[in-house]
């Protein structure tokens, strides 16, 4: 929970960082897709594997300050599919497998560095999650047989937990073209909440069921208002600078002699 705290803290001050020149700030909108694969930490352990292709989607606001690499505050509301899978043992030919449908609302700073003459940015997303499951299925599939079962899980409130919340982290890469950004990132989602309430509620769940979900997203945003990149580019430090206080003084051009010139009779 400390670094859970930290990263809070971390993003709360970000956010005051980013929006303190509202009058400068430039906001974009934007929707993002892509497809992910997930897996999950159980206390006692369990032998699990990654689940994949669970596909996510959703819009996305951006709200960019002129400091200089600060960057973005971005909120997003998307869908997204998490999983994952458990074998009875570790080189077992069966996994069951469970998905969850959920609504997730992730808050992040965003710092970056423009590349290419500014005609791209490269980033990092750093932030916190929150979550509600709306649904979920399992199924039992094999190597060698195929799906041996498959179907929805009712969702009991004693036995399971809708909410969730998180860290969120990633890289990313952007191309300007004008008013669009069109951008590709992978982030990370590290479960802090459990999926299965505590033993003291449903004495058969386990100790701890935090969920993990690696996703790689494409996104497309438009910013809104007619100004270019508002933030400065960083300064240079001048070529020379050094070199005007190190070198050695010019020598000075030795003095002429004086001459007399002959006055007219």
């Amino acid at each position: 929970m400390k670094i859970l705290n930290r990263i809070l803290i971390l993003t709360a001050a970000s956010a005051l960082l980013v929006t303190a020149t509202p009058a400068e700030a430039q906001h974009y909108i934007g929707v993002r897709g892509g497809v992910g694969a997930g897996t999950a930490r159980f206390e006692p352990t369990r032998e699990t594997r990654f689940l994949g292709n669970m596909p996510s989607g959703g819009v996305s606001w951006k709200y960019y300050s002129a400091v200089p690499v600060a960057g973005a505050i971005q909120l997003d509301v998307e869908y997204i599919e998490k999983g994952f899978k458990i074998l009875p043992w570790a080189h077992s030919d069966t996994s069951y497998q469970t998905r969850t449908q959920n609504i997730q609302v992730p808050l992040i700073w965003q710092p970056h560095l423009y590349l290419f003459n500014r005609n791209a940015r490269v980033f990092l997303n750093l932030g916190v999650y929150a979550s509600y499951m709306l649904s979920a299925d399992t199924a039992t599939v094999s190597k060698a047989r195929g799906v041996l079962y498959q179907g929805d899980y009712p969702l009991q409130k004693v036995k399971d937990a809708q909410w969730g919340y998180g860290l969120t982290g990633g890289l990313g890469f952007s191309v300007l073209m004008g008013r669009w950004d069109l951008l590709v990132e992978a982030r990370y989602n590290y479960g802090y909440s459990d999926l299965y309430r505590n033993p003291n509620k449903y004495p058969t769940n386990p100790t701890r069921s935090p969920i993990d979900q690696l996703d790689v997203t494409v996104g497309l945003y438009y910013r809104l208002g007619k100004g270019g990149i508002i933030e400065p580019p960083l300064r240079k430090k001048p070529k020379n600078l050094d070199s005007d206080f190190n070198s050695p003084a010019p020598a000075s051009a030795p003095a002429s002699k004086p001459t007399l010139t002959p006055s007219r009779p």
